[in-house]
């Protein structure tokens, strides 16, 4: 992610004008990557991800994850279908 960054593939968030950028928050259950909505920095969030699947053997499964987000936002907005 970093690297990316570094490129300026991703470009992250600041919460202040002089600010570092955050592009990603790592948990022990999980990661929240902040990007801007387009298809270069998705494009980059992709390439990233693969590169650790390989690097480390596991996977991961974007339908879940989106599933889940989407589950969960949907309780939030107390959206029901």
């Amino acid at each position: 992610m970093h690297k990316e960054a570094c490129c300026n593939n991703i470009y992250g968030i600041q919460v202040a004008r002089n600010a570092p950028k955050v592009t990603h928050l790592l948990f022990t259950d999980g990661s929240l990557f902040f990007a801007r909505a387009n298809q270069k920095e998705a494009d980059s969030i992709n390439f990233v991800l693969t590169k650790y699947q390989l690097a480390f053997g596991q996977l991961v499964s974007l339908k879940c994850l989106l599933a889940e987000m989407c589950q969960k936002m949907r309780k939030k907005l107390s959206v029901t279908r």
